[in-house]
Formats: structure tokens, sequence, C-alpha cells
């Protein structure tokens, strides 16, 4: 919450959109070839419905929302 309090004032300030992402990290295979996929998490339209939750605490900031998936880090300075 104090993050997207801070980046809505950052973007307000600015005039820039702000991008309210979530990254998807892809299952890990470990040495048998097995999958491990962690704790199930919601799917995908349960994913998009949280995400979509998410907005600006000022209503005139614009802003997007995106999922993706790959590398959090990566993804995240793309």
């Amino acid at each position: 919450d104090n993050a997207l309090q801070h980046a809505t004032t950052l973007a307000r300030e600015t005039g820039a959109t702000l991008v309210i992402l979530h990254v998807e990290e892809p299952p890990i295979a470990y040495g048998g070839g097995e999958m491990y996929y962690g704790i199930p998490d919601p799917d995908q339209d349960e994913m998009r419905r949280m995400l979509n939750e998410i907005r600006p605490t000022d209503p005139s900031v614009h802003f997007e929302h995106r999922m993706v998936m790959g590398d959090p880090a990566g993804e995240i300075v793309k």
C-alpha cells in the first residue's frame, strides 16, 4: 500500500502513467524432470480480477494494468 501511494504521487507529479504489473514466474524444472509449481496460485481470471482491483490512490492519475510471465526483475525493468 505504501509503495502504491508513493508511485501514485510520483506519477501525478511527473504526469506519468502508472503501470501496475503482476509478473508470474514460470514453473521450475527439477533434476528428475518433474515440475514444481509451488503453492497453487489463483487461476488467471482470479489473478486478473485481483490485479484490476489495485488502483492509484489518486483517481486523476492515469494507469494501466499488465500481467506477464517471466523473471520478475527482468520484466519489471522492461
